[in-house]
């Protein structure tokens, strides 16, 4: 089965240095870089459409080093990855 994302969504995994609360809420990493994570994109959405209907594709590519303030755990696989909004990631590399 193939798996893909709605809208502007990123998944991501990887060595995010976040703390998971026995709630399952997110702590972000605060040593080095506030309060902000990074990770490493699984998995992108198709883009989001403008007024017009037209598809504004996305700038964050898989295996993409990003850095964000928060995400959504979400669970795939038996794997958990962070999910975000494009406009939530402030940095690519």
């Amino acid at each position: 089965m193939k798996k893909f994302l709605l809208g502007n969504r990123v998944l991501i995994e990887g060595d995010t240095g976040e703390k998971k609360t026995a709630s399952g809420i997110i702590i972000a990493k605060t040593e080095d870089m506030g309060d902000y994570i990074t990770g490493i994109v699984f998995l992108v959405g198709e883009g989001r459409r403008n007024d017009h209907g037209d598809l504004l594709p996305m700038k964050v590519e898989k295996g993409d080093s990003v850095i964000f303030q928060y995400g959504k755990p979400i669970q795939i696989d038996g794997k958990t990855y962070l999910m975000v909004m494009e406009e939530d990631i402030i940095y690519i590399n």
